[in-house]
């Protein structure tokens, strides 16, 4: 399978590495590094995460990765990464309105 990075997730990582690497961008460089290693293996392992417990869709899952939550949809012929969030925020109701 193939792990593609949706609008939404792409700049959500922007956004991230955008605050990080203010003070440090070595640091911010080496948390993207780590957070596409982890998604890398996804495409073999599409089941790799947990379900998300809010939600409870055996489609949606996360991994957890240097306190962030990375949400994924197992889609048939796809993995789609939907959004990057810091683990201490809330998600919302339901899994589209992550959808930006």
């Amino acid at each position: 399978m193939k792990v593609i990075w949706s609008p939404t997730a792409i700049a959500d990582l922007e956004a991230i590495a955008e605050y990080i690497a203010q003070d440090r961008p070595q640091a911010a460089w080496r948390l993207l590094q780590r957070f596409r290693l982890r998604t890398r293996r996804l495409a073999q392992h599409p089941r790799l995460g947990r379900v998300v417990p809010e939600w409870e869709a055996e489609d949606i899952r996360e991994l957890i990765e240097a306190g962030h939550r990375i949400i994924y949809q197992i889609l048939p012929r796809r993995i789609e990464i939907v959004t990057v969030l810091d683990g201490r925020r809330c998600l919302p109701p339901t899994p589209s309105d992550l959808r930006r």
